[in-house]
């Protein structure tokens, strides 16, 4: 069920003409269109552009960017080459663009044994195409993807998926993210150099990125792990934060990123979701996960998630070498100003 108190989203839905026009009588889009406003969210799509009016490969992504959310519905037709970008299908070229501004994607594939004429299935001209379009969607990670055999199944999946799909908790993160950093502090400023630094060793770092933040308590060790999420906020899909003082509450913070991912259930066992966990974020690469005041590094060791995001560890000991890459926050006089409103 939608939530009442947030504003819809707006859900871009891509699909090829003749899905709106089959099956009889109700079509996949018209079953598309019912499943995204049972969950209260806008739709928007290209469908106003008549055959002889197709818009142009930037007004197709604008239209795209101006979503939160993209949808698409696939079946076995490559549709309409774009206007000025002929090697490609607007549908195609509105997945690119997804894609490359970090969008949460929804994919629905129309199952070969779903009904409809023959002329929702028979692609002449391009369906070599169609076939490779589909074959990298079923492969790309990062994708909530289904297979679906009518247009009631699209609507129960596609409203089930919107309303299971996260709503950010902070204003400048793109709705779909799992995000739980705290608010940024609303007096940081400077630090450009170690933000950099940060930067740099966390993009560097290797398949597996770890960092540690060190210093005494009071330097800004917090509110700089804090800025530098927010900062970078259009590279992470997944951000979590977990206070790390005490490493025997660790897998319960880990186990509830899981909940939040729908990997597991809050009534299953912890080791269940950490494993459902670990095994998730080993495929993918946009996340970042941030122990906060973590102090023993061979406690905490074993409960690092391996993968190819990254992952932040504050901390006041200094000997995390072998487990992450020291940068060190340096004191001043404005730090200690800060010291009160900084849990670092």
């Amino acid at each position: 069920m939608s939530d009442d108190r947030s504003p819809p989203r707006r859900v871009f839905l891509s699909h090829t003409s003749e899905l709106r026009d089959h099956p009889v009588p109700r079509s996949f889009v018209a079953a598309a269109e019912r499943g995204v406003t049972r969950a209260g969210d806008a739709i928007m799509d290209m469908a106003y552009f008549t055959a002889a009016d197709l818009p142009s490969a930037e007004l197709c992504r604008q239209r795209v960017l101006d979503a939160e959310v993209y949808v698409v519905v696939v079946g076995f037709r490559y549709g309409s080459p774009v206007r000025d970008q002929p090697a490609l299908s607007y549908t195609e070229l509105e997945f690119q663009t997804a894609t490359g501004a970090g969008m949460p994607r929804l994919v629905f594939l129309i199952d070969e044994d779903a009904d409809g004429p023959a002329r929702m299935f028979r692609d002449l001209d391009h369906g070599a195409r169609q076939e490779a379009f589909r074959a990298r969607l079923v492969e790309e990670a990062g994708l909530v993807i289904a297979s679906v055999l009518s247009p009631d199944s699209l609507e129960l999946l596609l409203h089930q998926a919107l309303t299971e799909l996260p709503r950010a908790a902070a204003p400048d993160v793109p709705i779909g993210r799992v995000w739980n950093i705290p608010a940024r502090v609303a007096d940081y400023t400077g630090r450009t150099e170690l933000l950099d630094e940060l930067d740099t060793a966390l993009v560097t770092g290797g398949r597996v990125v770890v960092q540690a933040v060190t210093g005494i308590s009071g330097v800004g060790k917090t509110s700089t792990a804090i800025e530098y999420a927010h900062r970078h906020h259009d590279r992470f899909d997944i951000a979590w934060w977990i206070r790390a003082e005490d490493p025997a509450l660790v897998p319960d913070r880990l186990a509830e990123l899981a909940h939040a991912l729908n990997l597991a259930h809050p009534t299953d066992p912890t080791s269940d979701g950490l494993g459902r966990l670990r095994a998730a974020l080993h495929r993918l690469d946009r996340w970042l996960i941030v122990f906060d005041n973590a102090e023993d590094p061979r406690a905490l060791s074993p409960l690092i998630p391996a993968g190819p995001g990254r992952v932040l560890i504050t901390s006041r000991n200094q000997h995390w070498r072998g487990t992450a890459t020291p940068v060190r926050v340096a004191g001043g006089e404005e730090d200690q100003a800060r010291a009160r409103r900084d849990q670092g």
